[in-house]
Protein backbone atom coordinates (compact mmCIF):
# COMPACT_ATOMS: atom_id res chain seq x y z
CA UNK A 1 0.00 0.00 0.00
CA UNK A 2 1.32 3.46 -0.86
CA UNK A 3 0.84 6.37 1.46
CA UNK A 4 1.43 9.97 0.41
CA UNK A 5 2.54 12.22 3.21
CA UNK A 6 2.59 16.00 2.90
CA UNK A 7 4.90 17.59 5.42
CA UNK A 8 5.03 21.34 5.98
CA UNK A 9 8.52 22.15 7.21
CA UNK A 10 9.22 24.92 9.67
CA UNK A 11 12.48 25.86 7.97
CA UNK A 12 14.17 25.53 4.60
CA UNK A 13 16.86 23.17 5.95
CA UNK A 14 17.93 20.24 3.80
CA UNK A 15 15.64 17.23 4.21
CA UNK A 16 17.09 14.24 6.04
CA UNK A 17 16.22 10.68 5.12
CA UNK A 18 17.08 7.47 6.94
CA UNK A 19 20.57 6.80 5.57
CA UNK A 20 21.90 10.29 6.32
CA UNK A 21 23.40 11.33 9.66
CA UNK A 22 23.23 14.69 11.42
CA UNK A 23 26.50 16.51 12.17
CA UNK A 24 27.96 16.30 15.66
CA UNK A 25 25.81 18.16 18.17
CA UNK A 26 22.80 18.46 15.84
CA UNK A 27 19.65 16.40 15.48
CA UNK A 28 15.89 16.37 15.22
CA UNK A 29 12.84 15.67 17.37
CA UNK A 30 9.64 14.58 15.58
CA UNK A 31 6.18 14.25 17.16
CA UNK A 32 3.64 12.27 15.11
CA UNK A 33 0.00 11.42 15.81
CA UNK A 34 -1.88 8.86 13.70
CA UNK A 35 -5.43 7.46 13.73
CA UNK A 36 -6.38 4.10 12.22
CA UNK A 37 -9.89 2.64 11.74
CA UNK A 38 -10.24 -0.73 10.02
CA UNK A 39 -12.83 -3.45 9.37
CA UNK A 40 -10.93 -5.41 6.69
CA UNK A 41 -7.55 -7.13 6.41
CA UNK A 42 -5.51 -9.02 3.83
CA UNK A 43 -4.94 -12.76 4.34
CA UNK A 44 -1.77 -14.68 3.42
CA UNK A 45 -2.93 -14.87 -0.22
CA UNK A 46 -3.57 -11.14 -0.50
CA UNK A 47 -7.38 -11.43 -0.43
CA UNK A 48 -9.34 -8.74 1.39
CA UNK A 49 -11.47 -10.22 4.19
CA UNK A 50 -13.88 -8.83 6.76
CA UNK A 51 -12.32 -8.76 10.24
CA UNK A 52 -13.31 -7.48 13.68
CA UNK A 53 -13.29 -3.69 13.66
CA UNK A 54 -10.77 -1.68 15.61
CA UNK A 55 -9.75 1.91 16.22
CA UNK A 56 -6.29 3.00 17.21
CA UNK A 57 -4.92 6.43 18.12
CA UNK A 58 -1.15 6.56 18.54
CA UNK A 59 1.32 9.34 19.31
CA UNK A 60 5.02 8.77 18.65
CA UNK A 61 8.09 10.76 19.64
CA UNK A 62 11.27 10.19 17.59
CA UNK A 63 14.71 11.53 18.51
CA UNK A 64 17.89 11.53 16.42
CA UNK A 65 21.14 13.17 17.56
CA UNK A 66 24.62 13.28 16.06
CA UNK A 67 27.27 12.11 18.53
CA UNK A 68 29.96 12.53 15.87
CA UNK A 69 29.74 13.23 12.15
CA UNK A 70 29.73 9.46 11.54
CA UNK A 71 27.62 8.23 14.50
CA UNK A 72 24.08 9.12 15.55
CA UNK A 73 21.90 7.85 18.39
CA UNK A 74 18.20 7.23 17.71
CA UNK A 75 15.31 6.70 20.11
CA UNK A 76 11.55 6.33 19.88
CA UNK A 77 8.64 6.17 22.31
CA UNK A 78 4.88 6.00 21.86
CA UNK A 79 1.54 6.00 23.65
CA UNK A 80 -1.69 4.61 22.26
CA UNK A 81 -5.40 4.14 22.73
CA UNK A 82 -6.91 0.99 21.20
CA UNK A 83 -10.50 -0.22 21.00
CA UNK A 84 -11.49 -3.50 19.31
CA UNK A 85 -14.76 -5.39 19.00
CA UNK A 86 -16.40 -8.35 17.34
CA UNK A 87 -14.34 -11.53 17.48
CA UNK A 88 -11.78 -9.81 19.69
CA UNK A 89 -14.46 -9.32 22.34
CA UNK A 90 -15.60 -12.94 22.07
CA UNK A 91 -12.03 -14.20 22.46
CA UNK A 92 -11.76 -12.14 25.63
CA UNK A 93 -14.95 -13.82 26.91
CA UNK A 94 -13.50 -17.25 26.07
CA UNK A 95 -10.30 -16.47 27.96
CA UNK A 96 -12.37 -15.52 31.02
CA UNK A 97 -14.38 -18.76 30.85
CA UNK A 98 -11.20 -20.84 30.56
CA UNK A 99 -9.73 -19.09 33.61
CA UNK A 100 -12.93 -19.80 35.58
CA UNK A 101 -12.86 -23.47 34.57
CA UNK A 102 -9.22 -23.87 35.63
CA UNK A 103 -9.91 -22.32 39.04
CA UNK A 104 -13.12 -24.32 39.62
CA UNK A 105 -15.32 -21.24 39.79
CA UNK A 106 -18.88 -21.13 38.39
CA UNK A 107 -19.11 -20.05 34.77
CA UNK A 108 -20.10 -16.39 34.50
CA UNK A 109 -19.97 -14.94 31.01
CA UNK A 110 -18.60 -11.38 31.13
CA UNK A 111 -20.22 -8.66 29.05
CA UNK A 112 -18.96 -8.34 25.48
CA UNK A 113 -17.23 -5.01 25.98
CA UNK A 114 -14.47 -5.49 23.44
CA UNK A 115 -10.77 -5.04 23.95
CA UNK A 116 -9.54 -1.69 25.19
CA UNK A 117 -6.04 -0.47 25.93
CA UNK A 118 -4.65 2.89 26.90
CA UNK A 119 -1.01 3.30 27.82
CA UNK A 120 2.54 3.23 26.63
CA UNK A 121 3.37 1.54 23.34
CA UNK A 122 6.73 0.91 21.73
CA UNK A 123 10.03 2.05 23.21
CA UNK A 124 13.22 1.80 21.14
CA UNK A 125 16.85 2.93 21.27
CA UNK A 126 19.77 2.38 18.94
CA UNK A 127 22.54 3.89 16.82
CA UNK A 128 23.32 4.57 13.15
CA UNK A 129 26.86 4.35 11.79
CA UNK A 130 27.88 5.89 8.47
CA UNK A 131 29.95 3.47 6.38
CA UNK A 132 30.99 5.70 3.47
CA UNK A 133 29.78 8.22 0.91
CA UNK A 134 30.31 8.25 -2.85
CA UNK A 135 29.17 11.10 -5.11
CA UNK A 136 25.43 11.51 -4.33
CA UNK A 137 25.20 8.25 -2.34
CA UNK A 138 25.53 7.55 1.38
CA UNK A 139 25.68 4.09 2.99
CA UNK A 140 25.10 3.39 6.69
CA UNK A 141 24.06 0.66 9.13
CA UNK A 142 21.66 0.88 12.05
CA UNK A 143 20.87 -1.37 14.99
CA UNK A 144 18.22 -0.86 17.67
CA UNK A 145 16.54 -2.63 20.55
CA UNK A 146 12.73 -2.40 20.71
CA UNK A 147 10.59 -3.23 23.74
CA UNK A 148 6.98 -3.05 24.93
CA UNK A 149 4.88 -4.30 27.84
CA UNK A 150 2.97 -7.58 27.60
CA UNK A 151 -0.30 -5.64 27.21
CA UNK A 152 0.98 -3.26 24.53
CA UNK A 153 2.49 -6.08 22.43
CA UNK A 154 -1.02 -7.28 21.53
CA UNK A 155 -1.46 -4.08 19.48
CA UNK A 156 2.03 -3.94 17.96
CA UNK A 157 3.93 -6.18 15.56
CA UNK A 158 5.70 -7.84 18.51
CA UNK A 159 5.61 -11.41 19.73
CA UNK A 160 8.35 -11.08 22.35
CA UNK A 161 9.05 -8.55 25.09
CA UNK A 162 12.08 -7.29 23.16
CA UNK A 163 13.04 -7.15 19.49
CA UNK A 164 16.38 -6.60 17.79
CA UNK A 165 16.34 -4.68 14.50
CA UNK A 166 19.41 -4.39 12.24
CA UNK A 167 19.45 -2.81 8.78
CA UNK A 168 21.60 -1.62 5.90
CA UNK A 169 20.65 1.80 4.51
CA UNK A 170 21.44 3.53 1.23
CA UNK A 171 20.44 7.11 0.40
CA UNK A 172 20.81 9.15 -2.77
CA UNK A 173 20.30 12.86 -3.30
CA UNK A 174 18.66 13.74 -6.61
CA UNK A 175 17.19 16.50 -8.73
CA UNK A 176 13.81 16.05 -10.46
CA UNK A 177 12.55 18.67 -12.92
CA UNK A 178 14.71 21.20 -11.13
CA UNK A 179 13.44 20.20 -7.67
CA UNK A 180 15.72 18.69 -5.03
CA UNK A 181 14.84 15.31 -3.52
CA UNK A 182 16.11 11.99 -2.23
CA UNK A 183 15.71 8.21 -2.39
CA UNK A 184 16.19 6.04 0.70
CA UNK A 185 16.39 2.23 0.71
CA UNK A 186 16.56 0.11 3.87
CA UNK A 187 16.95 -3.68 4.08
CA UNK A 188 16.61 -5.04 7.60
CA UNK A 189 16.14 -8.08 9.81
CA UNK A 190 13.87 -7.93 12.86
CA UNK A 191 13.35 -10.62 15.47
CA UNK A 192 10.11 -11.56 17.21
CA UNK A 193 7.35 -10.21 14.95
CA UNK A 194 3.81 -11.52 15.39
CA UNK A 195 4.56 -14.29 12.86
CA UNK A 196 8.22 -14.75 13.77
CA UNK A 197 11.43 -13.15 12.57
CA UNK A 198 11.06 -10.79 9.61
CA UNK A 199 13.06 -9.53 6.66
CA UNK A 200 11.94 -5.96 6.07
CA UNK A 201 12.35 -3.63 3.09
CA UNK A 202 11.51 0.06 3.49
CA UNK A 203 11.61 2.45 0.51
CA UNK A 204 11.13 6.23 0.77
CA UNK A 205 11.20 8.92 -1.92
CA UNK A 206 10.89 12.65 -1.37
CA UNK A 207 10.86 15.78 -3.51
CA UNK A 208 10.73 19.43 -2.47
CA UNK A 209 8.61 21.58 -4.88
CA UNK A 210 9.13 24.67 -2.71
CA UNK A 211 11.51 25.37 0.16
CA UNK A 212 8.93 24.84 2.92
CA UNK A 213 7.12 21.81 1.48
CA UNK A 214 8.31 18.21 1.12
CA UNK A 215 6.26 15.52 -0.67
CA UNK A 216 7.06 11.96 0.36
CA UNK A 217 5.93 8.49 -0.68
Amino acid sequence: MLFLVFIYLLSAATARAGAWLYPEGHGQLILTTAFADAQDAFDASGRLLKTPSYRKLETRLYLEHGVTDWLSVVAEGSAMSFQGGGESARLKQLDALIAEAKSGLPFILPAETGIRYQGLGLGAAGARLRLFTHAQYVFSVEASLRAASSEARHFLDMRDAAQFDARLLMGRSLSLFGFTGFLDTQIGYRTGGQNGDEVRVDLTAGVRPIDRLMLMA
